[in-house]
């Protein structure tokens, strides 16, 4: 593969991150530094987000939309609606 960098390597294929750090199929370890705002504030698989992450799983994985709307709208839009079916 040809980087935009110009230089050619194989691609680096991550296998597992905990905190700041992630390791390589080679068993190499990195410090992550292109992290996003989430892994940089928290870490890589950091147990709190886990059980989260667990939790909400069960409830509902994906939503798009307005999934967190105001009082208000819930007052006005709610009634209008069927209730979920369990």
């Amino acid at each position: 593969r040809r980087e935009l960098s110009g230089t050619e390597h194989d691609p680096i294929v991550w296998t597992e991150a905990r905190g700041a750090c992630v390791r390589d199929a080679d068993d190499n370890i990195y410090v992550d530094l292109t992290a996003g705002f989430g892994v940089a504030m928290l870490g890589h698989s950091h147990p709190s987000v886990i059980a989260a992450v667990q939790r909400q799983s069960g409830r509902m994985v994906h939503a798009l939309g307005d999934v967190f709307p105001s009082d208000a709208k819930v007052a006005l839009e709610g009634a209008s609606r069927p209730p979920l079916k369990k």
